[in-house]
């Protein structure tokens, strides 16, 4: 892992710690936070929950699930505190249908598609349109 890329990751954990910790105090003692995270951060959000429960007490309830599932279940009425979409297209769902705080919402991550080979690898590879990523 390069530096780059644990100060990318450090930068996500601590923003995801710190949306959690905002909505912690915002529950009610008998309440638990409830959040709709897309299923691709699992990993990291089941680190960030724990660590929050060391310094709240207690930790989240997350549900993990496609952004699309998890926006159609709260358009339904399940209550959630925080929703982590995955997919701006199903943030922008909820929030036209009035379904969000506006002024809560953030861009707080982004995905790349990445390659990785061994260091002492000589394959070469020209990523352009078209590229057989499979192959």
């Amino acid at each position: 892992m390069t530096r780059t890329d644990f100060g990318l990751k450090a930068f996500a954990v601590g923003g995801l710690t710190a949306l959690l910790m905002a909505a912690a105090p915002a529950a009610h003692a008998e309440d638990k936070v409830v959040v709709f995270a897309a299923a691709s951060l699992k990993e990291a959000l089941d680190g960030v929950n724990k660590a929050c429960e060391a310094d709240v007490g207690e930790a989240a309830t997350i549900s993990y699930a496609a952004s699309s599932a998890l926006a159609k279940q709260i358009e339904g009425g399940a209550p959630a505190d925080i929703f982590i979409s995955a997919d701006l297209d199903w943030m922008k769902y909820l929030s036209d249908k009035k379904l969000t705080k506006p002024d809560t919402e953030v861009k707080l991550l982004g995905n790349q598609i990445v390659l990785v080979a061994p260091k002492d690898s000589k394959v070469e590879a020209k990523i352009d349109k078209g590229f057989d990523l499979a192959k």
